[in-house]
């Protein structure tokens, strides 16, 4: 499919819950915003766990954007590694109040007897030559199985986030709680 299998994230062992999958969204969330925080649109990508408790990550690199888009979705539909859970993050637009924003898309799966899906949108602002970079609060876009407990959700996604020491970094020194 494109993609570049790259190991090391590191994460507490999946126990094949919403919360937990929340925890790998932030996660992954971190290690996107870390990708962007200096300039370019964000290689897709996938960060997934593996049913032996192993993780990796995925990016698709195909020149053409949206087709590395399109490989990143169709590998989170068709879970070719037989993960326990992914998260795609794609580069892509949320619609805010003060306009359409850049924002790290996050889709996610819990896979098992019943697939489970996530979806989160974390709004930013690029670097450029007039602004400095900044990272707006996340926004749930769907949670699909089990009826959500957005608090817990929060709590596990910024858990996540903190557990990427790089991007936690970043996020800390780059949010803005104002959008």
């Amino acid at each position: 499919m494109g993609g570049q299998a790259t190991q090391g994230l590191h994460r507490p062992p999946n126990t094949n819950d919403m919360n937990e999958l929340a925890r790998l969204v932030g996660f992954i969330a971190a290690h996107a915003i870390w990708c962007v925080s200096d300039e370019g649109p964000l290689v897709p990508m996938i960060g997934f766990q593996r049913q032996d408790g192993s993780n990796g990550l995925v990016r698709f690199t195909d020149p053409d954007m949206e087709r590395g888009v399109s490989q990143a979705r169709a590998w989170l539909e068709s879970n070719p590694e037989q993960a326990m859970s992914a998260v795609a993050a794609l580069d892509g637009f949320y619609p805010m109040a003060s306009g359409k924003s850049d924002a790290i898309i996050l889709e996610a799966r819990l896979y098992g007897s019943t697939a489970k899906r996530f979806e989160m949108a974390v709004p930013y602002r690029p670097k450029s030559a007039v602004a400095s970079f900044a990272v707006y609060r996340p926004k749930f876009i769907r949670v699909e199985g089990e009826t959500p407990d957005y608090s817990k959700l929060a709590d596990e996604f910024f858990a996540g986030v903190d557990g990427h020491s790089e991007g936690a970094k970043v996020w800390n020194a780059h949010m803005d709680q104002g959008q």
